[in-house]
């Protein structure tokens, strides 16, 4: 699938679908555990402006650097996606994340 993304925006990089594709190459990433690679492809999400896939993307950010044992970057991200999106399933995930990291001493 990764694949298939990445030939998708070196075809089509103005569609009104990259940013979409982009979140879909990170995403993959992530899932592969590929999280340096994720953190990367992720923040390409951020260039595209307007992108609705921006909260999603910087939700994945924090959960990146929380994997990466990074906490403070986590931290960071996570509390701006509660800060930038209130009241979004985005801000509620950031939210669990930064409950648990706080349980666990993070």
């Amino acid at each position: 699938a990764i694949k298939a993304f990445r030939e998708f925006l070196a075809k089509h990089p103005q569609s009104g679908l990259a940013d979409n594709a982009q979140l879909w190459v990170a995403e993959g990433n992530y899932v592969l555990r590929n999280y340096k690679l994720a953190l990367e492809e992720f923040n390409k999400v951020l260039n595209y402006p307007q992108s609705s896939k921006a909260p999603d993307a910087l939700l994945k950010i924090g959960y990146v650097h929380y994997e990466l044992g990074a906490y403070d970057k986590a931290r960071k991200a996570l509390t701006e996606v509660q800060e930038r999106y209130p009241s979004t399933s985005v801000a509620k995930l950031a939210v669990a994340r930064l409950d648990k990291m706080k349980k666990e001493g993070r």
